[in-house]
């Protein structure tokens, strides 16, 4: 899979001009020659060049599937003509609705916003040949935005719910996980063109982003080899950079340490580094979890000690619930060992759960000033490797 840092008209957010498969791509008709053979070089697609509806958000307004494209009402009959003669299936809506935002599709699933009519999406699912499924993510009714995907992996907006996120990935049966793009921006399918051949990311995606991208796509230490070559990563063409290494000064005011940095060497840092990052985000995201069921707990119990009512519904999970007498709203089963349960009073329970949360704050804080300063790592690495390249291409 290859990939490539590029902007159109001068911006990054890629998603909002065009839109691909992985059999075509859509693109406004002012980029350059030289953009357009880096796509098709990228993404290995047919390029059709066309702007919908007089206007330069193709992607806003159209979404492609193979060789199907659906299109919204500010699409001209010239617009249709153009992309029937090259080739594509067309569906015309009747709404003015920004199509590109509101749908997410592969081979495997199709998603569409509550921003659709009944009709509409009765009329996109027989189009695309797929039965619909209908929901917004995190209460954001832009699904297109808010994925993008191929039919190997997934990445999502970051306050996607964990709920959300399952029946996501069981939809488009492929694995994935929150990401951002373009310096922080969650709507990454504003910032992404990606099909089975290759990803396109804006050039504000920083180094700590690709990463992510790369834990999902599964492209970026392997694209870096064959972009920088394998002699350069020995060592070999470009030679050896000088970088000066911080250490500390000895009272008779010796010199700083001074190592030398070869690309190779550059590489493992950076490897390395991705792994750490990996380990620190799974951390991280356990530590959230653990903060959310707790305050979830101190609700619960909360709402059971300040409630009048003598009876509750218990989750049974899977949507199952079971009516309930509550005999005891002072008292509680705690347990503090596999299998092992204290009696307990609700009020000795909360305090121990809060304390408990405050360690799982305290952990988390740490943990996102250790993500900070590996991202740090992480893009000056990057930024490396990148001016490496160019140094060896000169």
């Amino acid at each position: 899979m290859k990939f490539k840092k590029l902007n159109i008209a001068d911006s990054p957010y890629l998603g909002v001009y065009a839109t691909v498969s992985n059999e075509f791509g859509l693109f406004p008709d002012l980029i350059s020659k030289k953009t357009e053979k880096e796509i098709e070089e990228t993404l290995d697609v047919t390029i059709l060049k066309r702007n919908l509806g007089e206007a330069v958000v193709n992607g806003a307004i159209s979404k492609i599937y193979k060789n199907k494209i659906i299109v919204s009402r500010s699409c001209t009959k010239e617009d249709v003509k153009f992309l029937e003669k090259n080739g594509l299936d067309v569906l015309n809506l009747s709404s003015y609705l920004a199509v590109g935002n509101l749908v997410s599709v592969n081979d495997n699933g199709l998603l569409l916003s509550t921003e659709f009519s009944e009709d509409e999406v009765k009329d996109i699912g027989k189009f695309i040949g797929k039965k619909p499924k209908v929901f917004n993510i995190a209460s954001i009714s832009l699904v297109g935005s808010c994925i993008a995907l191929n039919n190997k992996g997934l990445a999502v907006y970051p306050h996607v719910s964990s709920d959300e996120f399952e029946i996501i990935k069981k939809l488009f049966k492929a694995e994935g996980n929150i990401a951002t793009v373009n310096y922080g921006d969650g709507l990454v399918g504003n910032g992404l063109l990606v099909n089975d051949k290759g990803l396109i990311m804006g050039e504000k995606t920083t180094g700590y982003e690709i990463i992510r991208l790369d834990d999902i796509f599964g492209w970026c230490l392997r694209g870096f080899q064959q972009n920088l070559g394998a002699d350069f990563l020995k060592g070999g063409k470009w030679g050896v950079i000088m970088v000066e290494k911080k250490a500390n000064v000895s009272a008779s005011g010796a010199e700083p340490k001074r190592v030398q940095l070869t690309p190779e060497m550059a590489r493992n840092l950076f490897e390395a580094e991705r792994r750490r990052y990996s380990a620190i985000m799974k951390q991280r995201r356990k530590a959230e979890r653990l903060i959310l069921k707790t305050d979830k707990t101190i609700f619960s119990l909360e709402e059971i000690t300040s409630s009048k009512a003598d009876d509750m519904f218990v989750n049974l999970g899977s949507g199952v619930y079971l009516s309930a007498k509550v005999l005891d709203t002072k008292n509680v089963k705690f347990m503090v060992g596999s299998e092992v349960f204290l009696n307990k009073s609700v009020e000795d329970v909360l305090k121990e759960l809060k304390a408990r949360k405050e360690a799982f704050a305290k952990d988390l804080k740490n943990l996102q000033g250790l993500e900070l300063q590996s991202q740090e790592s992480l893009n000056k690495l990057y930024s490396f490797l990148v001016q490496s390249s160019k140094a060896q291409k000169q």
